[in-house]
């Protein structure tokens, strides 16, 4: 992103803000967007300063994250601004909990300001973000729901912060899916932003790719090619890993209202010296297949990928693979 496609996200970032404030009048100003703000805008003036051309990587790391961030709550907003009503006002609301950095969230579940709850519910809110009709949501049922032309599709969102926790995750969200009286079907989404695949342990070349818990999630890369191949390798490490546990868990309980999960993974990266800064992102899907006459599920499945549509740097593939229940 060159400085004045930078300006440019700043002042869509100021309106995305201004909105928020709209549907929150007592936000507060400790909100950190608006400390993403005056990083990128001082990115911005310091553009032409002599000591920007030997940004290092832990500096760079903070304005990759704003700048990721800033693209997060810009996708909400150029999808999700027509939305008022009090469900989707109070989900809104708990997304602005957290403190400025992902790295420096506690386990303390009752700590709003320092958890990972405000990051959570921003995720689901990210995620709703990819259904091409937003009228479609609604923030009352599941994490969100979305209502096509047969079926009512709950969508379950867990943040994936720990490799140990993943299973746990996934299936927390199926049988929220298969206990819930109000939807028909529904699909758990992985957001995959604070863990990173690695097939290198230093200098030492790794058999099979290491999955590690990282401070800070960017890269330094030479051209904007090369990021979707790294997202594809994290995406498919990831079903590598816990495609058969996720599979197992299913079928152990029983889970018979889950289409299937996906994968969301989105990353800043950094080109050249000074650095471009820019994102990627890949939402991947992998579906339980439907048996022989199967028939709700294969449309269900259907539709719910017609409730999806491509935007600035997501692309939604179809389906990985499909695995018999």
């Amino acid at each position: 992103m060159t400085v004045s496609n930078m300006r440019q996200s700043v002042a869509d970032l100021d309106d995305a803000i201004a909105w928020v404030g709209t549907l929150i009048p007592d936000l507060k100003k400790s909100w950190r967007y608006f400390h993403y703000r005056d990083l990128l805008q001082e990115l911005i003036d310091d553009a032409n300063d002599p000591t920007y051309l030997t940004i290092n990587m832990a500096e760079l790391s903070y304005v990759l994250e704003a700048f990721n961030s800033t693209q997060t709550l810009l996708a909400i907003h150029r999808k999700l601004k027509s939305r008022t009503d009090p469900p989707f006002r109070i989900k809104l609301r708990e997304a602005t909990y957290g403190p400025l950095f992902p790295s420096q969230e506690t386990k303390d579940l009752h700590n709003k300001s320092w958890g990972s709850h405000g990051r959570n519910t921003e995720a689901e809110l990210v995620i709703a973000a990819l259904v091409k009709d937003p009228d479609a949501i609604t923030f009352n049922s599941a994490d969100f729901a979305i209502t096509t032309p047969s079926y009512k599709i709950g969508v379950e969102v867990k943040r994936l912060q720990s490799p140990t926790s993943i299973v746990r995750l996934y299936l927390a969200g199926a049988k929220q899916i298969q206990e819930n009286p109000d939807i028909q079907w529904g699909v758990v989404m992985l957001r995959f932003d604070r863990l990173l695949y690695s097939n290198k342990k230093g200098p030492i070349l790794l058999t099979k790719p290491m999955l590690e818990r990282k401070r800070y999630v960017g890269l330094r890369v030479k051209e904007s090619e090369e990021m979707i191949p790294h997202l594809r390798f994290q995406v498919e490490s990831l079903q590598r890993d816990f495609a058969h546990l996720f599979l197992a868990e299913t079928r152990n309980f029983n889970l018979k209202k889950v289409l299937g999960y996906g994968v969301y993974v989105n990353m800043p990266f950094a080109i050249g010296q000074p650095p471009n800064i820019h994102n990627e992102g890949l939402v991947k899907m992998t579906f339980w297949g439907a048996r022989e006459g199967d028939i709700e599920r294969l449309k269900a499945r259907k539709e719910f990928m017609e409730s999806q549509e491509y935007r600035d740097c997501i692309t939604i593939e179809p389906t990985s693979q499909v695995i018999l229940l």
